[in-house]
C-alpha cells in the first residue's frame, strides 16, 4: 500500500498554489472593477448645511464641494462648534433646543436667530493668530477625541448662554490654520472604507451624510406621523433611487466631475425623535423605535442604519453640485 508524504517539496508546491491561486483572483477582481460602468440611480433633489454643529440647517440650491463638507458664501458646513464650561462639546441629545437656532449666511457674516434672541453675527472667518483676543484652546468632542478650536468672543458666549440658561457655554470656530481630525483615527469595532487622509472637523465621521427620499418613503411606512427628512439632518438628499438601495453602492459621482467614497452606514439615535421644528423629543421615541424594528444590520449592532457616510475622493474642472444633478454609483 502506497502511503502520501507530506514533505518539505510537497509544501513548496502547495504554497506555490495557494499563492498562484491568490494572485489570480486578485487579477480577477482588479479586472472586474476596471469592467463596471457607472450606473444612473436618481438626481440631488435638495442640499443642506449646518455651519454650527447641532444647531439648524440652512437649504441649498448649490454649493461648493470640499474635502470638508459643502461650502457656500465661505461657509463650510460643521466648522463651529458649541461647548460649556468645561471645553467639552453641547449637542442636540442634551439641548435639543438647539434645533431652533437657525443660520443665515450673508456675504459678510454668519447670522444666528433663535427665539426671545437678538440676531448675532459671527465673522465667517477666524484665524488662530488674526490678534492677541483670540483664544486657541482645546475642545473634547466625543468621548476621548481632542480637537482644537478659536473661541469666537464674549459676545458670541453671552449669546448662546443666555439662550441655553447655561453660564459659560461658548461657540467655537475651527480656523482654516488649524489641524483637523482624520477619520481613520475614530475607533471603530468593524471595518470602513476610511483612507488614511479623509479630513473632518466637528462631523461625527465624514463630512458628508447622504439620504434618499425613497428610503425615508419606505421608513414612513410604518410610522403613524411620518418623518420629515430634516430630522436625519442630510448634507445630500437624492431622488429616484430605490428604497435603501444605498446600501448596495460603493462610489456615487454626482454631476460630471465629484467622486465620493461611501465610508459607513450611519447609525442612528435619540436625534431622530427631535422635532426640527419645536425642539421636543417625541414621547413615542419616534422614528428610532420603528427604525430599530427595520434597519439594525451586522455588524452595526443595536443602532439602526439610515443614510450614508460618504467623502470626496476627487473633483475635477466643476467642483459644484446643483439641485437636479445625476446620481450615478458604483456598487460594490
Amino acid at each position: 500500500m502506497a502511503f502520501f508524504v507530506w514533505d518539505s517539496q510537497t509544501q513548496r508546491y502547495f504554497n506555490y498554489l495557494i499563492l498562484s491561486a491568490s494572485a489570480l483572483y486578485l487579477i480577477y477582481r482588479i479586472f472586474k472593477r476596471k469592467q463596471r460602468t457607472f450606473e444612473l440611480v436618481g438626481n440631488v433633489e435638495s442640499l443642506y448645511s449646518f455651519p454650527v454643529k447641532s444647531c439648524g440647517g440652512v437649504k441649498l440650491e448649490f454649493a461648493e464641494c470640499t474635502k470638508l463638507g459643502l461650502k457656500y458664501k465661505d461657509v463650510t458646513d460643521r466648522q463651529w462648534l458649541i461647548v460649556d464650561s468645561n471645553n467639552k462639546m453641547i449637542d442636540l441629545k442634551s439641548k435639543p433646543r438647539l434645533w431652533l437656532v437657525k443660520p443665515r449666511i450673508t456675504d459678510e457674516h454668519l447670522i444666528l436667530t433663535a427665539p426671545d434672541m437678538i440676531p448675532l453675527k459671527l465673522p465667517k472667518i477666524i484665524h488662530s493668530s488674526a490678534d492677541n483676543t483670540t483664544n486657541t484652546l482645546f475642545y473634547r468632542l466625543y468621548g476621548d477625541d481632542i480637537v482644537e478650536a478659536v473661541d469666537c468672543g464674549l459676545e458670541a458666549s453671552q449669546w448662546i448662554s443666555d439662550y441655553l440658561i447655561l453660564p459659560g457655554t461658548r461657540i467655537v470656530f475651527s480656523a482654516p490654520d488649524l489641524p483637523k481630525r482624520d477619520i481613520t483615527s475614530i475607533p471603530r469595532p468593524w471595518k470602513n472604507n476610511a483612507k488614511k487622509g479623509d479630513m473632518s472637523v466637528f462631523s461625527y465621521m465624514t463630512p458628508y451624510m447622504l439620504e434618499s427620499a425613497s428610503s425615508l418613503d419606505e421608513v414612513n411606512q410604518g410610522l403613524e406621523n411620518p418623518a420629515e427628512m430634516l430630522r436625519f439632518r442630510p448634507g445630500i438628499v437624492i431622488t429616484g433611487s430605490k428604497p435603501f438601495d444605498e446600501d448596495t453602492w460603493e462610489y456615487i459621482q454626482i454631476g460630471d466631475d465629484n467622486l465620493f467614497r461611501i465610508v459607513e452606514p450611519c447609525r442612528r439615535c435619540i436625534i431622530t425623535t427631535i422635532n426640527p421644528n419645536t425642539g421636543i423629543k417625541d414621547k413615542q421615541v419616534q422614528p428610532l423605535k420603528h427604525l430599530r424594528s427595520i434597519r439594525c444590520r451586522k455588524p452595526y449592532g443595536q443602532s439602526p442604519c439610515f443614510g450614508i457616510y460618504i467623502t470626496l475622493d476627487s473633483t475635477g474642472g466643476d467642483c459644484m453640485i446643483r439641485v437636479g444633478q445625476p446620481i450615478r454609483i458604483l456598487r460594490r
